[in-house]
């Protein structure tokens, strides 16, 4: 953040900074450190803040003004050989307030967990997934659908090219710690490190 701030391109960013070791949208924050005159651009809050911190993406992709994020999952049965299943289905979650950055503290604006916007007087419960445009959850497929109209058939497949490749990636980098965990809570260590079979 610093160091972006020293540049002039980087003097109006916006920064989101999630804490290490929360869940549900808690103690996640918007920051603007041009908006902060007293105490300089970094807070004792920014300063002291113990997780992620990264440039906020302005514009995000919007549907109907709405910021948006998907769900995945992913079954890893090797690392090695690296196999992985990406299901078809998943969940998109959407905000319950029209995106701008106007106001950082709108938390029904900027965030999109469902624990925190089914509190929203904006919330709209789905009756049924796979409709879309419909509620503010929908099922995967209804999102691909929507993305399909939105971009066209060749680039929404490159997105989700872009996405298999984003999770492999992820796995690689997890690789390691996943490894070394294995070995250290599954495998016998009396046997060299030969793992056991369940």
């Amino acid at each position: 953040m610093r160091s972006r701030l020293a540049e002039q391109q980087g003097q109006g960013d916006v920064w989101i900074l999630k804490p290490a070791a929360a869940y549900c949208g808690r103690g996640i924050f918007l920051h603007r450190p041009s908006d902060i005159s007293s105490d300089g651009p970094l807070t004792d809050t920014i300063r002291e803040h113990r997780g992620v911190a990264c440039r906020y993406i302005d514009p995000p992709f919007l549907i109907d003004g709405l910021k948006s994020d998907i769900r995945i999952y992913v079954l890893v049965t090797s690392f090695h050989p690296l196999t992985c299943y990406l299901y078809d289905d998943g969940l998109a979650r959407f905000a319950t307030e029209l995106y701008g950055t106007s106001d950082l503290d709108r938390r029904c604006m900027h965030l999109t967990n469902y624990s925190l916007n089914k509190h929203s007087r904006n919330f709209v419960m789905n009756t049924n997934e796979t409709q879309d445009g419909e509620g503010s959850k929908w099922s995967l497929l209804a999102f691909k659908r929507r993305l399909r109209e939105e971009l066209g058939e060749a680039r929404a497949a490159s997105v989700w090219r872009q996405v298999d490749d984003l999770v492999v990636k992820t796995l690689i980098a997890a690789e390691p710690t996943i490894s070394e965990a294995m070995r250290a809570n599954v495998c016998d260590p009396t046997t060299a490190g030969i793992c056991r079979r369940a």
